[in-house]
Order: structure tokens, then sequence, then C-alpha cells
């Protein structure tokens, strides 16, 4: 195969579209893909111009045209060089490599936090980036005042590649498509893990096996697909098909969601798992109880997250359920050559790592520690440090140890990660170093802060400002009006090598932070109070054993969201810790909320919440704090304010129906003020309220749209019902 070329065009955004005439009128139209968040529809008359990557992943291009003047996204530029075959090109529009760092990045805005702006965030990541550009000697680098050299550097030497994809599988793929089978056909329970690097083509091995399973069977055998999303199997299910001829119309082959799956658990004779890595590690050992044959799949790396810790950290839970489960790795590039160099400097350059299968060990710095080094460990010889981000620049060893901490204990970590991490404006770094390596990480973001009006705006559902996730959760979710006015310190991610856990490390760590963050704000309360941190924050997918971890840090419940993430299967929640005497107040008021909302949840948007969780975050519960009620015919004043929140503002239903229900059974309200609401309001609250009918069964009923017009209609009727008596239902 021939090598794929790496071109960067850099010059002045004013001489942008000059270029890109010149390569619209010398790169052949077959599979060109411009990707630009710019209108370059006057300029662009060839190929396809597309703004987001989900609708070209799995395709092959000849020539990928990135424009870095719309934005730098990470995860697409990742993605992207995976769908370029042999000999293909890839060209990256940038400015002058000197100032790129100093220039203006629209993407900067995914993770600028309020109250900044993109001219706020540093260049740290571009700096990093260019770096790397100019130490890869493959790497073809063209000014845009050599426009003229344009068609040569594009067309030499070598032609583009002709050759298409076809569906026959290459030997690695057979070994694969063959363990599959035999996992599959097993009398005995049997787990297969195959792992590869993207490009490697396992969803497609996964597809023809799928087919050729099918085939033997006659369509009578039942395979289960569990991925994130549907788009993540396109590609498996494109094979299948191709590989069936469309023979077996009545087969057995279909696909369900992580939570759907565990939920329903459908009759399958296998279940085929594909980017495993990507769903908890609860909802697998779910199936794993379940299914005696699956096959776990899994990208060790991708622009939508990693697996290089998959199987380290579900090696625990396979063992458990099949003590004879096998691996099997995927390593060949099937659109070009091995070690092929523009996969490497994207490897090199985002910090995406591989798996090294030959030894089965992470070839990342600091991936695994020497088991005779570890006998040594002692907390105490730790060293906490806050880390300098610009000397992460400075010292690459340790910037790539700390990203490989995060992507090796966490699913979701991505190339936007990266640049979050050196640029994000908020965002402070620790790090533990034993033996001079560090060992853990704790990544705290900064919330809170907002002025009065803005924080009225949030919580009433009409503002939502980027970057404070706990503070915009507690005013709109959990109807604390006051909560965006206060300062919070959020812990955004805590990393402990898995080598070393359940020693005490992450309780050192956030000891020293909160030590740290006490004595700066005691410092800042002797000057002003306006950068005093009021509580400290953390949220995360709930699991007994994480609320257990948080609850002996000091930590309590205040909050869970009511669906469950998507790419975590479980339900969030947020935790406090207040530090000042304001934080002491928002954190008794946010969980006498929870917990008098709580009941009311669990009968109706919670229901599917497990058990263990719920006991959980009983035990935790404050004796002080009565239950909801029933008998109680009063409203509190925070019962006035979620009723008035959800009829003039824009709260959920759910978190202000505890407050709905004691209204509905006011006496003066049954007697009096349903005589003022029409019929059809009375059935609405009769029916969603009281009978707590399904919202699907009440749209029928009463003829609605859908559920937007069912949420209209009861703010209406409960605003109809508060203007009755303004002077009680607006004073507290």
């Amino acid at each position: 195969m021939e090598k794929r070329r790496f071109i960067v065009l850099s010059g002045e955004k004013a001489q942008r579209f000059m270029v890109v005439k010149s390569l619209v009128n010398h790169l052949p139209a077959q599979q060109l893909l411009w990707f630009t968040q710019a209108d370059l529809s006057l300029h662009v008359l060839t190929g396809t111009i597309t703004h987001t990557i989900d609708q070209v992943l799995g395709r092959e291009h000849d020539v990928v045209v990135f424009d870095a003047f719309s934005g730098f996204n990470p995860d697409a530029f990742a993605a992207l060089t995976g769908t370029i075959k042999a000999g293909g090109v890839l060209i990256l529009l940038c400015p002058a490599l000197a100032i790129w760092h100093q220039m203006d990045d629209p993407f900067t805005q995914r993770i600028t936090s309020w109250p900044y702006s993109r001219a706020d965030v540093s260049g740290r990541f571009i700096q990093y980036f260019v770096a790397h550009i100019r130490q890869a000697t493959f790497i073809e680098k063209v000014t845009f005042a050599d426009v003229a050299l344009i068609p040569d550097i594009v067309i030499k030497p070598s032609k583009l590649s002709e050759q298409n994809f076809l569906p026959t599988p290459n030997d690695e793929q057979q070994r694969v498509i063959s363990a599959i089978k035999q996992t599959a056909l097993s009398e005995l329970p049997a787990v297969l893990v195959v792992a590869a690097d993207r490009g490697r083509g396992k969803s497609a091995a996964l597809g023809m096996a799928v087919a050729e399973l099918l085939q033997l069977a006659q369509g009578k055998f039942a395979i289960l697909v569990i991925a994130p999303t549907l788009k993540t199997v396109d590609v498996l299910f494109h094979h299948a098909r191709l590989a069936c001829n469309d023979e077996y119309t009545h087969a057995h082959l279909d696909f369900m969601a992580p939570d759907v799956a565990l939920q329903k658990l459908p009759v399958a004779d296998l279940v085929l798992i594909d980017e495993a890595a990507a769903i908890p590690a609860t909802l697998l050992a779910g199936y794993l109880k379940h299914y005696p044959r699956i096959i776990f799949a899994t990208t060790v790396q991708g622009y939508e997250g990693t697996g290089r810790g998959f199987a380290l950290r579900f090696q625990q839970v396979l063992d458990q359920y099949c003590s004879q489960w096998q691996i099997i790795y995927l390593q060949q590039a099937i659109r070009y050559q091995a070690y092929d160099p523009l996969e490497c400097f994207v490897f090199r350059s985002l910090l995406l790592g591989s798996i090294d299968t030959n030894t089965n060990t992470d070839t990342a710095n600091n991936s695994h520690l020497i088991p005779s080094a570890i006998k040594t460990f002692r907390l105490d010889d730790c060293i906490i440090q806050r880390i300098n981000r610009d000397d992460l620049l400075a010292n690459p060893a340790l910037l790539d140890t700390l990203f490989g901490l995060l992507v090796l204990a966490h699913y979701q970590t991505r190339p936007t990660d990266l640049r979050h991490l050196l640029d994000g404006k908020n965002v402070v770094i620790y790090a533990v170093f034993w033996q001079k390596t560090v060992i853990a990480t704790c990544l705290m973001v900064k919330e809170g802060g907002f002025d009065r009006e803005l924080a009225h705006a949030i919580y009433y559902g009409k503002r939502r400002p980027q970057g404070h996730l706990v503070a915009q959760s507690l005013a709109f979710h959990a109807g604390l009006a006051d909560a965006p006015l206060l300062i919070t310190q959020r812990v955004m991610r805590i990393v402990v090598h898995p080598d070393l856990q359940q020693r005490g490390i992450a309780s050192q760590l956030l000891e020293r932070i909160e030590q740290e963050i006490v004595a700066s704000t005691n410092q800042a309360n002797q000057i002003s109070q306006k950068d005093a941190v009021d509580y400290l924050s953390t949220s995360f997918a709930a699991t007994d054993m994480m609320l257990s971890f948080w609850h002996k840090q000091g930590f309590k419940a205040v909050h869970m969201g009511l669906k469950r993430d998507a790419s975590s299967g479980c339900h969030s929640v947020i935790m406090l810790k207040p530090l000042s005497n304001k934080g002491r107040l928002l954190f008794a008021i946010a969980q006498q909320q929870f917990y008098r909302h709580f009941p009311v949840l669990l009968t109706e948007a919670l229901q599917d919440v497990e058990q263990a969780i719920i006991e959980a975050l009983l035990l935790e519960r404050p004796p002080h704090i009565d239950e909801a009620n029933e008998e109680d015919n009063s409203l509190s004043t925070l019962d006035k304010a979620d009723l008035h929140s959800f009829a003039y503002g824009y709260r959920g239903y759910a978190f202000c129906l505890y407050a709905i229900r004691k209204l509905l059974r006011l006496p003066s309200v049954q007697t009096v003020y349903l005589a003022i609401l029409s019929k059809q309001q009375q059935q609405l609250l009769q029916q969603r309220v009281i009978d707590e009918l399904p919202i699907v069964t009440v749209v029928k009923t009463l003829r609605l749209s859908g559920k937007k017009a069912l949420d209209k209609q009861l703010r209406h009727a409960i605003k109809r019902v508060l203007e009755q008596d303004h002077d009680y239902f607006f004073t507290g």
C-alpha cells in the first residue's frame, strides 16, 4: 500500500479562499471531503462539504481538507484521519504556525465557561499541537505564499488510490470471525473480547461473523446487538446485510440500547456488545449474569472515547462470571499500511496511545506499575502538588502521564478533553506523585458566582450559561434559587492508578484540596468575599459503591437526575460538602428539598432506580428531615417557590410534583378554585396529578398533540389556580 500524506497549508485567513479555489481546481471530486464550520459553498465546486463527522464515519476518502480556520476540533481531526485510504491525502488549512496559538478559534467556545469569552482561552493546546507538526518530518509544510506550487504538491508524485473496499476479510478478521462463531456455538458459557484500534475492520468482521452465524442456523439463530447508539453499529449491520445478500429476511438480529437491553433482557442465543468500553461495567455485569454467550468488542482508541483501560478495569468482572474468557486483537489496518506515519502522528499528538498486543500491556507512560515496586508503597511517601499548566508544555512526559491516567480510568476520555485540560480557563489540576511518578490526579472546576439577575433567569430556565453544571442543576432542577449566587469548586475528575486503588490515595488527595481551598477562602474573606468558595461539589453516574466513597469523604446527596445518562446507563447524582455559612445554609435547604421530593419521584420519574442506590441514599437522610406528610394542608415557602417557577417558568413537572400535589389537596382549591378551570383542565389535573396516569394515556384521552402540549396545559392550569389568591401564593 502507498503511504498516506499530510500537507499543512498555513497562512493568513484573508488568503484562505484563494487557496481553496486552487485546491478545487486541482483535486479530483471522487472521495473528496471538506470539513469546515464556515460557508465554503461559493468556493467549493467539487466533493462533499460537512461540519459534522456522524455522516462520514465508516466511509473512505482519497482527500480530506480540514479547515482549522473555522475551528480545530480534535475529536473530528482524529476521526477523519481514519477515513483516508492508502495513497490518500490530509490537507490542513490553518493560520501561520508561529502565530496560530494567538488566533481566535471558534471551537474554543465549546470549552469556555461563563463569564469568560473565547478571547480568554489560552493557546496551550495549539502550541502543543504545532510543536508536534514541526517535529514530524513526514509532514509537508507549505505556506499560502507558495499557492502556485499546490497543484504539484497535491498530485505528486503518485496517483490517489482508486481501490474500493471489498467486504472480503483479511487473515486477522478471519480469525476474529472464527473465534466469534466458536463462542456463539459453544455448549458451555463462553465470553470473547475483541479489541482493535480504529480502522482495523473490527465492525466489518463482526458483521460478517453475524451473517455467517445466521446462514449456518438458517435464520433461526437469535442475535442481540447492544451498543451506545444505533449509529455505532451502522458498519456492523451493513456488512451483515452484504454477506447475507438479504437472504434471511426473518433472521433474529436486533439492536437495543444498553439500558433498555438490561431492563427487557430479550431471549438471545448470542449477545454482541460493540464499543463495550463506552458502556458502564455495571450494565456489562448485568448481561454476564443473564446471557451465557457474549462478545465484547471495543475500540482501543477513538474520537468518541477510549477503551485502553477496558480489559484492566473489567477483568475481575469477567473472571467472576466466566474464568475461561478470551481476548483477541486486530492489529492490521485495512485502509492503509502498518505503522502509517499519519496514524502514528495522530496517536502521538493527541495522546491516544495504543495497546501493545504482543505483551498485552499498554505502551503509554505510567500505564502499568512494576509489581515489586507496588509492594513498597506507603501513603506517607506520596507528594501532592498543584500543577501549573504552562509546565505541561515544557514537560511533555508529565502531560502524557496525566492524560494517560485519565484515559486509563475513564471510558469517555477523548481528544477534546486534552484541549480542555490545557486550555480550560477554570480548570485546576492536582497530582499525586510517588517515587517521582504520577499515580493519581484530580481536576477541579470553579462554578457559580452569578449576579442576582442572571441567577433568577437560570432558576426559571430562561438562561443556561455554559460550564456550570452543579450551580445550574441546583437552581433549575432542585429549585434552589440562590444556588447560582454561591461559588463551588466541583470535582470534575478524580483518578487513581488501578494498581494502587483502595489505599486511601483519593481520600488524602481530596483532603489536601479542601485544605487549600479553605485556606484560600479564609484569605479571600479578609479582603473580599467575592472569590470565597462556599461548598465543594461532585456529579457522577450513581452506583452504590460511588455513593459510599463520596459519603465517606463528607459529601451528601442533594439531587438525582431523572433520566439515565446515555453513555453511562446510570442516573447522575450531585453531592455537596459545605464550607462557608452560606454554603451550609444552601446545603441544609438542598437536603430538605431532595428528601421531601425523593419519595414522590420514586413513584414516577425514578421508578427504575436500583434498590441498592435507593438504600444508599436513604442511609444518608438526616433524621431531622421529615418525609412527605400526605396530611399536611399548608404550603411552605419552598412549595410556593416550586409552584411559581413551574407556572411562570420552565421548571420540570417531576421536580415540582410534590408541591403541585399539596396544592390540589388544599380545601380552598378543591371547593372553589377548581370551579374556575375548564372541564379539560380539571380532567388534566385529575388524571395526570391525582390519578398519576401515564403521559401517553392522558395525551390520548384529552386529545392533545403530545407531551409539550400536556406540559403547557398543566402550567396554564396551575397558573390560573395561583392567580386566584395572589397574596397567599406569592408570599412566603
